[in-house]
């Protein structure tokens, strides 16, 4: 691989951590005013109906009883604040690999390429995708 696409994908895998950044962070900001939502007494969903064949206690908790109702609420906000941690973390690990990446390709010659520089940017691009992935569910 030249040194010139290689310095045309840095660049590109920068920009799209940045991105995955502040879509990131703009899902937060969603996921704390549902959460801010929820614990002012508002469930989401409130008013519609339960699908076909649903049964209370499978998944969702029976909104006659606010015990459950509050135990659920709870527990969502644990597993968002679980995954808000985990995005973060992954989101740090994507700058600093972009950020070494750029720096080893720096440091190559515009003949070569190292082993090292691929497997760094293979790994970029799986953990970005992870990344994505995760934000989506």
């Amino acid at each position: 691989m030249q040194r010139g696409m290689a310095s045309g994908i840095v660049p590109g895998l920068v920009l799209v951590c940045v991105l995955m950044a502040s879509w990131w962070r703009e899902g937060a900001v969603r996921v704390q005013a549902a959460a801010q939502i929820s614990t002012q007494g508002q469930q989401p969903g409130a008013g519609q109906s339960p699908p076909p064949n649903h049964a209370p206690g499978v998944g969702e908790p029976d909104e006659t009883d606010p015990a459950q109702v509050k135990v659920h609420q709870q527990m969502v906000l644990r597993e968002n604040d679980e995954r808000h941690k985990r995005l973060e973390a992954d989101a740090d690990r994507l700058l600093a690999l972009s950020t070494e990446l750029k720096a080893d390709v720096d440091k190559t010659s515009k003949d070569e390429l190292s082993l090292q520089v691929i497997r760094k940017a293979a790994e970029i691009e799986k953990l970005a995708h992870d990344v994505r992935q995760r934000m989506q569910q």
